[in-house]
């Protein structure tokens, strides 16, 4: 789900946004899509933007204005 907030790319603040060095825009192939499926079933949660974000995050902190929505998939990742 995307928040109408920032769904418009030519936003300046999201354009700003995506273009910050730290922002990483990952694609969704096979093996990353077997990867969120295997994340999700595990926690028992059905939201495939979230999974897709942890997955791409691959350890690093993960930016949002929604902790709730990704702690409940993956409760000890470090959020911003």
């Amino acid at each position: 789900m995307i928040d109408d907030k920032v769904a418009d790319a030519s936003a300046p603040a999201a354009a700003e946004a995506l273009g910050h060095l730290s922002v990483v825009l990952g694609e969704l192939d096979a093996v990353g899509a077997r990867e969120v499926g295997q994340l999700l079933i595990t926690a028992d949660v059905f939201d495939g933007c979230a999974g897709h974000a942890i997955v791409v995050a691959r350890g690093w902190p993960v930016l949002t204005a929604d902790p709730g929505r990704l702690h409940r998939i993956t409760p000890d990742l470090d959020l911003l």
